[in-house]
């Protein structure tokens, strides 16, 4: 095994070497140069001229009169147009630059205006390193909710908790999701009670975009974003028009269906509603060990947003309201019984939850010198959980709230903005656990208040800096200061570099937040009693640092771009669920000392028209430690690597598929203190094919996991779950193999006064 690992990572390394080698020579390709200029060209060059390439306009030209054409191919044709103007077509040749003289014209023509946004692209003007996610790229996933729709990105992993649940937790620089601060335009999302299941809880067909960044984030909008921040935008009323409709299906019987209509009230209001329903209405026990791998529930969310706009104000407001319910465990068991009192064993979870959200600004009137703002943003859900798993209890009930007040001033000329505002955060815990046979009950308040400023500088195109600082006084964790920079340099029109450091942290609330971890027989330990169950919650905080290099360029006329970015995160405070003790007992710590290095390298390019390729490689290098000293944190691959290929035709046809290939992780086994066990590698692939018929109906058929990959036997001694040996966390791969699925999307276009 030594020596087929040695060798796979001695192929690695040279595949990478080579990749980069060959990623510095095409990088010295050129795009087309399109230059527009009026009369002559010592006439001088004609900004915001649309260049159209064989009848389709492709972009305008800038301040210079030039465009970058990225796409060219031999054979195209090219013309400039402007108000009053044209220029002769052009047929391409091959060449470097292209001059297009207007002239007077009188002829109007129409012209077909294509959208020809990146899927994924980095965001150029950010300071700190942001992805921009549209609901393109969400379409290329293969599956439903938003646990489900990153698959395609290498920046996030997705992990299995157990395989009772076959929950998906989402994961960002090699660490888990909690440590990234996830908004819904930009207002707390999954907090506490909804850390685990909220990914799950969102349709990928709600949403319009995403910003994912990486690294401490900005602190306007909290301490919690220690390793980046996922902004998710659902569709809005004030550009969705019409209604829309998804249905779903799978082969083994799950069944989603999601609506969404939007209608403009009047000139200042516009309301929209979104409507969720799944179902898995069988348990699925596929390998025979009389535990189902996939389990049953259902999941009903409904949404309803306003947007209100006059002048200077403006207005967005949220309601909603979800039931979730999850039901693992022995095939035969009984959920109409009271939990506890069978020899079976099961699992269940149901949750309820009711919010409010909203985001009240004002633009104050403009000057030829600031800009300047004030917004209030607030947030309120009320969560219920009922829980059990064997003969042990998690039930609890947070009540959370959100208030941020923002004043924002920018000096035009000095090229300067400021940020100031204060926040507070209130939890209210009412919590009844039973570990053990042990009852454990509290009722608790949790109030932190925070202060802040952020000052930004853009002296020019190429420098941006950002500094931040914030303070937070937490009722039980004390006062804590979180610093954050961020900088960016333009090396070129088309290469940026960003560094960036902070320090985040965040109240952690150990049972209702890993509630996963009790799908075994393991008995628990509070080594530390500050853990007990109805304990306040724990800090976990620790500094980032990480910087990052994007590059466009050309490649065989096509747009293609190189991203590398690689970012450190070490831990002070940590809780850890330790399960290498003994295999009979979890333990429950606070680490000292824990950290992590994650290092990207990604390549897209535009192969030809409307065909996309994405290749990736990602290391990781986490650790913790130990009494015995520093290890490799399990269950987490060191390498790991995706190709995706994207494809759409003329006819409207698409083909999208991803593989993703994960190398080995270190496991828990039975033998206590065992840190030299390790997973085999494994590759997994996801495809789908569609077709848009007119302008109304989508049809696709797809499979996740088509080869059909499964961790074998993933419950420990399923034979007998009471029994000391039981463990259904030991999770490295896929639970659930192939899963063939057809959909259709249906839209209604309405025009802008309600009318169908």
């Amino acid at each position: 095994m030594g020596m087929a690992a040695t060798t796979g990572m001695g192929t690695i390394r040279t595949r990478g070497i080579f990749a980069l080698i060959c990623t510095s020579a095409i990088a010295q390709a050129q795009p087309v140069r399109v230059k527009v200029y009026e009369g002559s060209e010592d006439d001088g060059p004609v900004p915001q001229a649309m260049v159209v390439v064989n009848d389709t306009a492709v972009g305008a030209t800038d301040a210079s009169g030039v465009f970058v054409w990225t796409t060219a191919e031999p054979g195209d044709r090219v013309k400039a147009l402007f108000a009053g103007s044209r220029s002769e077509e052009v047929t391409h040749r091959g060449e470097r630059e292209i001059a297009l003289r207007l002239q007077a014209s009188l002829e109007l023509q129409a012209v077909e205006i294509v959208e020809a946004t990146d899927a994924v692209r980095i965001d150029a003007k950010a300071l700190d390193f942001r992805q921009q996610i549209n609901a393109r790229e969400l379409r290329r996933a293969a599956c439903c909710n938003l646990s489900e729709s990153f698959e395609n990105n290498p920046s996030i992993d997705v992990s299995i908790t157990d395989a009772v649940t076959g929950t998906r937790e989402l994961e960002l620089l090699g660490l888990s999701g909690r440590f990234m601060q996830t908004q819904l335009d930009l207002l707390p999302l999954f907090r506490g009670l909804s850390l685990k299941r909220g990914f799950a809880q969102i349709p990928g067909v709600w949403v319009s975009s995403m910003q994912l960044s990486k690294g401490a984030g900005s602190v306007v909008y909290g301490h919690e974003s220690t390793t980046g921040q996922l902004n998710i935008e659902l569709l809005d009323p004030e550009t969705a028009e019409g209604s829309r409709f998804n249905l779903y299906v799978n082969h083994t019987g799950r069944t989603e269906f999601n609506a969404a209509t939007f209608v403009p009230v009047d000139d200042n209001w516009k309301t929209g509603f979104l409507v969720h329903a799944s179902n898995n209405p069988t348990a699925v026990d596929r390998n025979g060990d009389r535990f189902a791998d996939q389990g049953s529930g259902h999941l009903v969310h409904m949404l309803n947003r306003w947007n209100y706009s006059n002048g200077s104000w403006e207005a967005k407001l949220f309601v909603r309201a979800l039931q979730d319910v999850q039901r693992g465990g022995q095939s035969d068991f009984d959920f109409d019984e009271s939990a506890g009192t069978q020899d079976r064993w099961g699992l269940e979870r149901k949750q309820q939850l009711v919010g409010f959200s909203g985001k009240l600004g004002y633009l104050f009137p403009e000057s030829a010198r600031t800009e300047r703002s004030i917004g209030i943003m607030l947030n309120g859900t009320q969560t219920q959980q009922w829980a059990f798993a064997g003969h042990n209890r998690v039930d609890a009930e947070q009540g959370s709230y959100y208030a941020n007040l923002i004043y924002e001033s920018a000096d035009l000329r000095r090229k300067m903005d400021w940020r100031l505002g204060g926040t507070v955060v209130l939890d209210r815990w009412d919590l009844s656990h039973r570990f053990d046979s042990v009852d454990y009950a509290g009722l608790r308040t949790e109030t932190d208040w925070g202060v802040f400023g952020e000052w930004g500088w853009n002296p020019s195109e190429a420098f941006g800096l950002l500094l931040g600082i914030r303070a937070d006084h937490h009722d039980y964790l004390g006062t804590r200061l979180s610093p954050r920079i961020h900088l960016r340099y333009a090396v070129s029109d088309s290469s940026w570099i960003r560094l960036s450091a902070g320090r985040g942290w965040r109240a952690s609330q150990p049972w209702v937040e890993q509630f996963e971890l009790l799908a075994s027989s393991r008995v628990v330990r509070w080594d530390d009693p500050s853990l007990n169950p109805t304990a306040p919650s724990q800090a976990e905080s620790a500094w980032n640092i990480g910087g990052s290099w994007v590059r466009d360029f050309a490649l065989d006329f096509r747009k293609a771009t190189v991203t590398f970015d690689v970012f450190g995160t070490w831990f002070d405070a940590m809780v850890w669920a330790d399960r290498e003790v003994a295999s009979d007992a979890l333990h429950m710590r606070n680490l000292q000392g824990a950290g992590n290095l994650s290092a990207l390298v990604q390549f897209e390019w535009q192969i030809r028209r409307r065909m996309d390729v994405r290749w990736a490689y990602k290391y990781t290098e986490p650790w913790i430690e130990r009494p015995e000293g520093q290890v490799h944190t399990p269950f987490v691959s060191r390498h790991r690597a995706l190709m995706g290929w994207f494809y759409e035709t003329r006819s409207r046809w698409g083909f999208d598929a991803a593989l993703q290939w994960r190398g080995p992780q270190r496991t828990v086994t039975s033998n206590p203190l065992d840190f030299n066990t390790f997973s085999p590698g494994f590759a997994v692939v996801n495809a789908q094919i569609k077709k848009q018929w007119g302008e109304q109906w989508e049809t696709y058929l797809g499979a996740e996991n088509l080869f059909d990959f499964l961790q074998s036997d993933p419950i420990v001694a399923p034979e007998d779950p009471y029994g000391p040996g039981f463990d259904a966390t030991l999770i490295w791969g896929p639970v659930m193999g192939r899963i063939v699925f057809v959909g259709v999307n249906f839209r209604l276009e309405s025009d802008r006064n309600g009318a169908d």
